[in-house]
Protein backbone atom coordinates (compact mmCIF):
# COMPACT_ATOMS: atom_id res chain seq x y z
CA UNK A 1 0.00 0.00 0.00
CA UNK A 2 1.52 3.20 -1.36
CA UNK A 3 2.24 6.51 1.58
CA UNK A 4 -0.43 9.23 1.23
CA UNK A 5 -1.74 12.03 2.92
CA UNK A 6 -4.27 9.80 4.60
CA UNK A 7 -1.74 7.38 5.75
CA UNK A 8 0.20 10.41 7.38
CA UNK A 9 -2.93 11.09 9.04
CA UNK A 10 -3.63 7.79 10.38
CA UNK A 11 0.31 8.38 11.75
CA UNK A 12 -0.72 11.33 13.72
CA UNK A 13 -3.46 9.84 15.55
CA UNK A 14 -1.70 6.37 15.95
CA UNK A 15 1.13 8.54 18.06
CA UNK A 16 -1.19 10.30 19.96
CA UNK A 17 -3.08 6.89 21.18
CA UNK A 18 0.49 5.10 21.75
CA UNK A 19 2.07 8.04 23.96
CA UNK A 20 -1.38 8.12 25.25
CA UNK A 21 -1.14 4.68 26.65
CA UNK A 22 2.74 5.18 27.93
CA UNK A 23 1.27 7.77 30.04
CA UNK A 24 -1.23 5.99 31.96
CA UNK A 25 1.06 3.30 32.37
CA UNK A 26 3.41 5.28 33.73
CA UNK A 27 1.30 7.73 35.89
CA UNK A 28 0.61 4.41 37.50
CA UNK A 29 3.83 3.76 38.18
CA UNK A 30 4.96 6.44 39.70
CA UNK A 31 1.74 6.86 42.01
CA UNK A 32 2.47 3.46 43.32
CA UNK A 33 6.09 4.85 43.82
CA UNK A 34 4.87 7.60 45.48
CA UNK A 35 2.52 5.93 47.45
CA UNK A 36 5.46 3.80 49.09
CA UNK A 37 6.31 1.16 47.11
CA UNK A 38 10.24 0.58 46.76
CA UNK A 39 10.52 -2.49 44.61
CA UNK A 40 11.12 -1.38 41.12
CA UNK A 41 10.20 -4.76 40.10
CA UNK A 42 6.88 -4.70 42.01
CA UNK A 43 6.18 -1.68 40.90
CA UNK A 44 5.96 -2.75 37.17
CA UNK A 45 3.91 -6.03 37.86
CA UNK A 46 1.12 -4.33 40.20
CA UNK A 47 0.95 -0.68 37.48
CA UNK A 48 0.57 -3.07 34.67
CA UNK A 49 -1.98 -5.36 36.05
CA UNK A 50 -3.85 -2.42 37.25
CA UNK A 51 -3.98 -0.33 34.19
CA UNK A 52 -3.99 -3.57 31.60
CA UNK A 53 -7.78 -3.03 31.05
CA UNK A 54 -7.64 0.75 30.14
CA UNK A 55 -4.18 -0.02 27.95
CA UNK A 56 -6.46 -2.73 25.96
CA UNK A 57 -9.69 -0.55 26.00
CA UNK A 58 -7.75 2.61 24.28
CA UNK A 59 -6.34 0.53 21.97
CA UNK A 60 -9.58 -2.00 20.54
CA UNK A 61 -11.88 0.67 20.89
CA UNK A 62 -9.78 2.54 18.23
CA UNK A 63 -9.18 0.06 15.95
CA UNK A 64 -12.43 -1.39 16.16
CA UNK A 65 -13.94 2.08 15.13
CA UNK A 66 -11.37 2.00 12.23
CA UNK A 67 -12.10 -1.43 11.54
CA UNK A 68 -14.93 -0.74 8.68
CA UNK A 69 -13.13 1.62 6.96
CA UNK A 70 -10.42 -0.84 6.50
CA UNK A 71 -12.91 -3.37 5.42
CA UNK A 72 -14.75 -1.08 2.59
CA UNK A 73 -14.35 -1.13 -1.20
CA UNK A 74 -17.18 1.49 -2.03
CA UNK A 75 -16.67 5.16 -2.75
CA UNK A 76 -13.91 7.08 -0.92
CA UNK A 77 -12.02 3.82 -0.28
CA UNK A 78 -9.06 4.64 -1.39
CA UNK A 79 -8.91 7.40 1.51
CA UNK A 80 -10.24 5.41 4.33
CA UNK A 81 -8.09 1.74 3.69
CA UNK A 82 -4.39 3.34 4.16
CA UNK A 83 -5.74 5.51 7.11
CA UNK A 84 -7.24 2.80 9.07
CA UNK A 85 -4.69 0.21 8.22
CA UNK A 86 -2.18 2.40 10.08
CA UNK A 87 -3.83 2.83 12.71
CA UNK A 88 -5.22 -0.82 13.41
CA UNK A 89 -1.63 -2.04 12.49
CA UNK A 90 0.23 0.38 14.64
CA UNK A 91 -1.81 -0.12 17.67
CA UNK A 92 -1.63 -4.05 17.83
CA UNK A 93 2.13 -2.91 17.51
CA UNK A 94 2.02 0.50 19.83
CA UNK A 95 -0.16 -2.09 22.95
CA UNK A 96 2.23 -4.69 22.65
CA UNK A 97 5.78 -2.37 23.28
CA UNK A 98 3.13 -0.23 25.98
CA UNK A 99 3.05 -3.52 27.71
CA UNK A 100 6.06 -5.16 27.30
CA UNK A 101 8.87 -3.04 26.32
CA UNK A 102 7.93 0.15 28.32
CA UNK A 103 8.09 -1.45 32.05
CA UNK A 104 11.45 -2.91 30.89
CA UNK A 105 12.36 0.47 30.17
CA UNK A 106 11.16 2.18 33.09
CA UNK A 107 12.92 -0.06 35.13
CA UNK A 108 16.20 0.34 33.30
CA UNK A 109 15.89 3.87 33.94
CA UNK A 110 14.95 4.21 37.33
CA UNK A 111 18.00 1.92 38.09
CA UNK A 112 20.21 4.21 35.66
CA UNK A 113 18.10 7.64 37.68
CA UNK A 114 19.08 6.08 41.16
CA UNK A 115 23.26 5.48 40.52
CA UNK A 116 23.50 9.14 39.10
CA UNK A 117 21.06 10.06 41.87
CA UNK A 118 23.93 8.20 44.41
CA UNK A 119 26.79 9.80 42.91
CA UNK A 120 25.28 13.46 43.03
CA UNK A 121 24.71 12.71 46.94
CA UNK A 122 28.52 11.68 47.92
CA UNK A 123 29.92 13.80 45.32
CA UNK A 124 30.62 17.69 45.11
CA UNK A 125 32.22 19.00 42.44
CA UNK A 126 33.93 21.94 42.97
CA UNK A 127 35.46 19.84 46.23
CA UNK A 128 36.47 17.06 43.38
CA UNK A 129 38.36 19.10 41.19
CA UNK A 130 39.80 20.65 44.52
CA UNK A 131 41.03 17.41 45.83
CA UNK A 132 42.19 16.12 42.34
CA UNK A 133 44.10 19.37 42.11
CA UNK A 134 45.96 18.45 45.37
CA UNK A 135 46.01 14.68 44.48
CA UNK A 136 47.77 15.33 40.83
CA UNK A 137 50.82 17.31 41.24
CA UNK A 138 53.86 16.49 39.02
CA UNK A 139 56.26 16.45 41.70
CA UNK A 140 54.54 15.17 44.57
CA UNK A 141 53.91 11.33 44.51
CA UNK A 142 51.56 9.48 46.27
CA UNK A 143 52.92 9.14 49.47
CA UNK A 144 54.80 12.47 49.89
CA UNK A 145 53.07 14.58 52.53
CA UNK A 146 51.99 18.20 51.88
CA UNK A 147 51.42 21.19 54.20
CA UNK A 148 48.66 23.45 53.78
CA UNK A 149 50.71 25.87 52.41
CA UNK A 150 52.25 24.10 50.04
CA UNK A 151 48.14 23.45 49.29
CA UNK A 152 47.53 26.62 48.62
CA UNK A 153 50.69 27.66 46.89
CA UNK A 154 49.75 24.65 44.13
CA UNK A 155 46.40 25.83 44.23
CA UNK A 156 46.86 29.07 42.81
CA UNK A 157 49.72 28.47 40.83
CA UNK A 158 47.46 26.19 38.86
CA UNK A 159 43.63 27.23 39.43
CA UNK A 160 42.26 28.24 35.70
CA UNK A 161 40.15 31.09 37.26
CA UNK A 162 42.55 32.22 39.24
CA UNK A 163 45.10 32.90 36.56
CA UNK A 164 42.22 34.09 34.32
CA UNK A 165 41.12 36.52 37.15
CA UNK A 166 45.02 37.73 37.50
CA UNK A 167 45.32 38.30 33.58
CA UNK A 168 42.05 40.56 33.50
CA UNK A 169 43.81 42.62 36.43
CA UNK A 170 46.72 43.18 34.56
CA UNK A 171 44.78 43.92 31.38
CA UNK A 172 42.71 46.62 33.16
CA UNK A 173 46.29 47.75 34.96
CA UNK A 174 47.81 48.39 31.40
CA UNK A 175 44.30 49.71 29.92
CA UNK A 176 44.81 52.81 32.47
CA UNK A 177 47.75 54.01 30.79
CA UNK A 178 45.44 54.49 27.59
CA UNK A 179 42.74 57.28 28.76
CA UNK A 180 45.02 60.10 27.05
CA UNK A 181 43.86 59.29 23.89
CA UNK A 182 44.58 61.83 21.48
CA UNK A 183 44.12 61.39 17.48
CA UNK A 184 46.85 61.59 15.27
CA UNK A 185 48.07 64.57 13.79
CA UNK A 186 46.32 65.22 10.22
CA UNK A 187 48.61 67.11 7.37
CA UNK A 188 46.45 67.64 4.02
CA UNK A 189 48.16 68.95 0.91
CA UNK A 190 46.49 70.32 -2.24
CA UNK A 191 47.80 71.57 -5.77
CA UNK A 192 45.84 72.67 -8.73
CA UNK A 193 43.20 75.33 -9.68
CA UNK A 194 41.26 75.23 -6.52
CA UNK A 195 40.13 78.76 -5.75
CA UNK A 196 40.70 80.32 -9.36
CA UNK A 197 42.44 79.58 -13.03
CA UNK A 198 45.61 80.12 -11.63
CA UNK A 199 47.75 77.06 -10.08
CA UNK A 200 47.50 77.46 -6.18
CA UNK A 201 49.38 74.90 -3.48
CA UNK A 202 47.51 74.66 0.15
CA UNK A 203 48.94 72.85 2.99
CA UNK A 204 47.43 72.26 6.35
CA UNK A 205 48.39 70.93 9.92
CA UNK A 206 45.42 69.97 12.25
CA UNK A 207 44.98 68.30 16.05
CA UNK A 208 41.56 67.68 16.96
CA UNK A 209 41.69 67.94 21.22
CA UNK A 210 38.75 66.32 23.65
CA UNK A 211 37.34 68.97 26.14
CA UNK A 212 40.02 68.34 29.27
CA UNK A 213 36.84 66.64 31.56
CA UNK A 214 36.53 63.79 29.23
CA UNK A 215 40.42 62.68 30.09
CA UNK A 216 39.27 62.73 33.77
CA UNK A 217 36.44 60.86 33.40
CA UNK A 218 38.21 58.54 31.01
CA UNK A 219 40.77 58.28 33.80
CA UNK A 220 38.25 57.99 36.53
CA UNK A 221 36.18 55.27 34.86
CA UNK A 222 39.63 52.98 33.86
CA UNK A 223 40.92 52.98 37.51
CA UNK A 224 37.03 52.02 38.24
CA UNK A 225 37.65 48.94 35.89
CA UNK A 226 41.18 47.97 37.41
CA UNK A 227 40.04 47.87 41.13
CA UNK A 228 37.11 46.20 40.07
CA UNK A 229 39.15 43.46 38.75
CA UNK A 230 41.63 43.23 41.40
CA UNK A 231 38.66 43.03 44.09
CA UNK A 232 37.67 39.55 41.29
CA UNK A 233 40.94 38.71 41.84
CA UNK A 234 40.47 38.35 45.84
CA UNK A 235 37.47 37.38 45.83
CA UNK A 236 38.61 34.44 43.13
CA UNK A 237 41.39 33.59 45.63
CA UNK A 238 39.36 33.69 48.99
CA UNK A 239 37.37 31.25 47.46
CA UNK A 240 39.68 29.15 46.38
CA UNK A 241 41.51 29.03 49.99
CA UNK A 242 38.20 28.27 51.68
CA UNK A 243 37.98 25.09 49.18
CA UNK A 244 41.26 23.82 49.45
CA UNK A 245 41.45 24.52 53.45
CA UNK A 246 37.63 22.91 53.56
CA UNK A 247 39.24 19.11 51.15
CA UNK A 248 42.93 19.37 53.07
CA UNK A 249 41.30 19.30 56.41
CA UNK A 250 38.29 16.81 55.48
CA UNK A 251 41.10 14.71 54.49
CA UNK A 252 43.15 15.06 57.55
CA UNK A 253 39.99 13.96 59.53
CA UNK A 254 39.56 11.42 56.92
CA UNK A 255 43.18 10.24 58.00
CA UNK A 256 42.48 10.50 61.81
CA UNK A 257 39.73 8.19 61.76
CA UNK A 258 41.38 5.29 59.59
CA UNK A 259 43.76 5.66 62.13
CA UNK A 260 41.46 5.54 64.64
CA UNK A 261 39.53 2.28 62.75
CA UNK A 262 42.90 0.63 62.71
CA UNK A 263 43.72 1.18 66.25
CA UNK A 264 39.88 -0.30 67.24
CA UNK A 265 40.18 -3.16 64.84
CA UNK A 266 43.58 -4.47 66.73
CA UNK A 267 41.73 -4.26 70.33
CA UNK A 268 38.93 -6.41 69.19
CA UNK A 269 38.95 -9.83 70.18
CA UNK A 270 36.38 -12.83 69.91
CA UNK A 271 34.97 -14.70 73.04
CA UNK A 272 34.52 -18.45 73.47
CA UNK A 273 30.34 -18.72 72.71
CA UNK A 274 30.48 -19.54 76.55
CA UNK A 275 31.11 -16.24 77.92
CA UNK A 276 28.57 -14.62 75.91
Amino acid sequence: MPFSISAGVGFIALFGVAVLNGIVLISEFNRLKNNGVSNTSRIVLMGTRIRLRPVLMTAFVASLGFLPMALSNGAGAEVQRPLATVVIGGLMLATLLTLFVLPILYVLFEHINKDKMKFSKTTNYKKLSVLLILLSFGNIHAQENITYEQALEKAFQQNGTLKNSKLISEYQDKLKASYLDIPQLEVTGGFGQIQGEETDNSFGISQRFSFPTVYSKRKQMLDAEWAASVISQNLTKTQLTKEVTEVFYRILVLQEKKKYWNISAGCITILPKKHL
